[in-house]
Formats: structure tokens, sequence, C-alpha cells
């Protein structure tokens, strides 16, 4: 392997001179197949630990995160500008806007120093960053949702209308995705991938101008119009559940959130094998689009579901526990920062740190081009650099190893790990069939095959 100085960079030369090397990287259709089987019928243990990852998501990441971004929200209003709405919202827009530009450039220059591991180097970086992050997407969201509420467009006809431009603005990017949050979308920490961050068009930051560019598309297009989506959702559920009942619409919401959520989790086993069928190669474009229709469908009851759960546990906690009077403004400031405290240590703990403020943007249908786990890895790997041909590189560059990714029904935490473990089992067989195959070959041939 040590004999072999150059590595042909024409996808076609590698394939044209060992056609028995196959790269996990760069799957063909018939290994994508083999790939696709881990969207199988869960079993009894598997169904158990389904239920229970859903409960987990449901009842201990989900309200941690809404005590995290309630409190530090309250926070902000009596820090920020608190008697001007339009200075707060702008200040904290503007600040939101420049520490998320610069997260873009600093993850991936930090990745570059730093490895990712059990190391106190990554562990207080990584930790550090995460919570920057956090609140720089809080201060872009609220810098947008309060400079609605400043201008006071809160009519149901406008509101239908924020609704329905921002998500078709989000379909006809293929970004509808970015839209739905927790609790069907968790993020680990412990990941290869905490210091890549993916943009629309998948641009690295060795090209500077087209990554600067697409940042730009990332922030200040996407990202606003999911903030503004669920803007105009919120004021559609103040307007249409229970106006009259304060506390009554929020049960409704939270009930109705629950219920859907369930049902949700229940959908993901069925409809993966679904799309899996729809997407096989010998599937033609009719099958590919009305996949690409139901993943579409799929994102936004989602995005939907989760705002219901969102509003009704935020409203209670802003009705009835963070109530901003005078006379009661110490205690309660006092209660805001144990809510901020409180909610980032523990997501810190539970190691879904990354779920307080996500950052990145995944594209709707990305998936199904091949398959819904080797697409992801391709894009993960392609993004750091060229992968050389030989099967040391493909040992040490074992991304799938912990690689998180949005799944295209948001797999949970199990699932995507029972997934990357599957993967993982089949690339060491197909790395032993290799070096079986080099080792077998004199060294001017191994040249000539990488």
């Amino acid at each position: 392997m040590s004999e072999c100085s150059e590595v042909p960079q024409d996808e076609d030369e590698i394939k044209g001179r060992s056609s028995q090397l196959i790269m996990p990287c760069s799957p063909s259709p018939e290994h994508v197949r083999n790939y696709s089987s881990i969207n199988e019928p869960l079993g009894t243990t598997g169904t158990l630990l389904f239920v229970a990852d859903a409960l987990w998501s449901c009842f201990v990441v989900f309200p941690l995160l809404v005590l995290y971004w309630s409190g530090t929200w309250f926070l902000l209003d009596i820090y920020l500008f608190p008697k001007n709405l339009m200075y707060s919202a702008l200040a904290s827009l503007i600040a939101g806007s420049m520490i998320l530009f610069l997260i873009y450039y600093a993850l991936p220059l930090l990745g570059q120093h730093i490895s990712v591991g059990w190391t106190l180097k990554h562990v207080i970086v990584s930790r550090c960053m995460i919570y920057v992050t956090a609140l720089g997407v809080l201060l872009y969201f609220r810098g947008i949702w309060n400079l609605v509420d400043t201008l006071a467009i809160e009519k149901l006809e406008i509101s239908i209308i924020i609704v329905v431009s921002n998500q078709l603005a989000l379909i006809l990017l293929r970004a509808s995705v970015n839209a739905a949050g927790s609790p069907l979308i968790v993020q680990m920490d412990i990941s290869d991938d905490f210091y890549l961050l993916s943009t629309r068009c998948k641009t690295t930051i060795d090209s500077l101008l087209y990554y600067t560019l697409d940042v730009l598309l990332t922030i200040f297009v996407i990202l606003s119009s999911v903030v503004l989506l669920w803007v105009g959702l919120w004021q559609l559920g103040d307007a249409l559940i229970l106006p009259n009942s304060i506390l009554l619409s929020y049960i409704v919401c939270l009930g109705a959130g629950y219920t859907c959520t369930a049902f949700l989790f229940i959908l993901q086993n069925p409809l993966e094998l679904l799309l899996d069928h729809l997407t096989g190669p010998e599937r033609g474009q009719v099958s590919r689009c009305s996949a690409a229709c139901i993943d579409v469908v799929y994102n936004c009851l989602s995005t939907v579901v989760v705002l219901l759960l969102w509003r009704g546990l935020w409203g209670f906690i802003k009705t009835f526990v963070l109530i901003d009077n005078a006379q009661t403004l110490p205690k309660h400031v006092l209660l805001g920062w144990t809510f901020h405290a409180v909610g980032f240590v523990s997501m810190i703990l539970l190691q879904v740190g990354r779920t307080l403020g996500s950052v990145g943007c995944a594209v709707d249908g990305e998936h199904l081009i091949r398959s819904s786990v080797v697409s992801h890895i391709d894009e993960t790997v392609r993004t750091r650099d060229p992968l050389p041909i030989n099967v040391g590189d493909v040992q040490s560059r074992r991304l799938a190893q912990r690689v998180q990714y949005f799944s295209l029904f948001y797999q949970n935490r199990r699932r995507i790990n029972f997934s990357v473990n599957r993967i993982d089992n089949e690339s060491d067989s197909r790395v032993s069939e290799t070096s079986t195959l080099l080792n077998s070959q004199s060294p001017t041939a191994t040249r000539d095959a990488h």
C-alpha cells in the first residue's frame, strides 16, 4: 500500500482501472439496496426501545428545551432594551445574525485543529460552541418574531398569507424539513460531524465566495422563512384554538400535539419501508416524485405538530410561571435564570445540547436519490476532502461509525445508532474483502488498481 504514489482524481478512471473496488462513500445501485435493508420491521425488543426513546424525546428532552428557551427569552425581554420593543427586536436580530454567520466559519476552522473525542479540549470547546450557537439561534428567532409583533401583524388573513408564502418558499427551496424540531428531531452531541455544518447548496469553506453566498442563503432566506412560518402558525393558533379560554387552549395544544406526535412516530417505520420501495433503482420517475411528495407532506405535518406542542408548553410557562410585572419581577428574573441554567446544563448532561439551537440545512428528498443512509454519509465524507482510494484511509475515515444526520422521517436516536451499526458491519466486511484482493496482487498491480 505504501508504494501507491498517485491517486487518480477522475472517477471514471478509477472505475475503469478497478471495477472490484467498491467504496462505502460511492456505492453502486445494487449495494444501495443492501444498505437500505436497515428499513425492516422492528422486533419486540426493537419496538420497546423505539417506544422508550420516543417517550424520552417527548417528556424529557422537549420540556428541558422549552425550559431553556422560555427562560432565556424572558431574560432578553428584561435586559435588552425593555422599554423599546423595536430596538430590542432589532438588537436581537443583529446580534443573532452576527453570531450565526460567525459560527458557520468558526466551526469548520476549529474542526481542522480539534479532533472529535473525549478529550478535554474538544469537550470544553464543543460545549462552549453549543452555548453560543443556541444563544445565536434564539436571538435570531426572537428578533424576527418581535419585529412581527411590534408591527402588529396579527390579522387572520395576513397570518394565512405568511404561512402559505413561507411554506411554499421552503418547499421550492427543498428545505421544508428544517421547519420541524424537537421532539421529532433530537441531535446528539457525540458525533463525528460536530464541526461540519451543512448549507443549502452543500458548499465547503474551501470555496470561500460560494460558501459565503451559501451561508447567506441558509441564514437569511431559509432560516428566516422557518421563523416566519412559525410566527404565522402561532398566530393562527392564537386566533383559532379556543381564543376565549387561554388555559384550555394550551391544554388542547398539548393534548393534540402529543397525540399527533405518537401517530407520526408510529408511521415512521411503515413509511420508511414504503419510500424504500418507491425509490428503488428499478422504479421510474413517477414513483420517485410520489416519494418526494410524501416527504414534503410529512415535513409539513411535522412542523404543525411540533408547533402545537411548543405553543402549549411555552404558553403555559409564559402565562402562569414567568409573569412580567413590577411586583414580582425580581422573583421571576431569578426563575428565568434558573430555567436558563437548568435547561442548558441538563441538555448537556443528556448529550443532546445541539438540540438547543440547531444550525445547518437539510435538503428535502436528498435521501431519496440513492439511500437514506448512504447518501448522507457520502455527503459528510465529501465535505471534508477527497477520499484517497486505499484501504488504510477507508478504515481511518470511518465517519459512518458515529455519523449523525437528519433521517427522512427523523429517525430517533436508537434507530440512528442501529442504522450506523449496520453500515459499519457491512463496511468492515467490504474493507476486509478489498484488503484480501489488494494483498493478493503484486505492487505493480496494486498501483494500477488505484
